[in-house]
């Protein structure tokens, strides 16, 4: 698909990211959407929040009476946003999105000491950069928008 093409797209779709429920008892995001007429709602997280979503995404589903996606278990291995937490991906996409955010600098001189705070298991995110943060935008945005595509939506 090109680069065009995606971003045509792209303006059908809408990404959002839930963190959790409301406390004030208004209504949730989903409910919102439905009542403003969205057929399907593409949700995403971080670490337990992913897994929670996708966990309930059938039962929320039946409830919503919307169709419902997320980054499944099949999915993982073409997914390429917030892959891991504060290393090569995160910080390639904050580069990308939100420079001013990032200061590699405060990161170890050396590649011997692994960064405080950065989950192991990820890339060392010295090796970030912009380019490969749109990279894995635009990546996780093909996987996405086929999944609305293939869903007839």
């Amino acid at each position: 698909m090109s680069a065009p093409q995606m971003e045509r797209l792209a303006r059908r779709v809408s990404f959002f990211v839930f963190a959790r429920e409301n406390k004030k008892r208004e209504p949730t995001p989903r409910l919102r959407c439905k009542r403003i007429g969205f057929r399907a709602v593409f949700a995403d997280g971080h670490g337990p929040s992913r897994r929670e979503w996708v966990r309930e995404l059938k039962r929320r589903q039946d409830h919503f009476a919307l169709k419902l996606f997320g980054v499944t278990t099949e999915l993982l291995t073409q997914w390429k946003f917030q892959t891991d937490h504060a290393a090569r991906n995160e910080t390639s996409l904050m580069l990308r999105y939100r420079p001013e955010l990032v200061d590699v600098s405060r990161l170890p001189q050396s590649r011997a000491n692994w960064p405080v705070g950065v989950r192991r298991g990820g890339e060392d995110p010295g090796d970030a950069s912009a380019e490969h943060g749109r990279e894995c935008m635009e990546a996780s945005l093909a996987v996405m928008i086929k999944m609305f595509l293939d869903a007839g939506i």
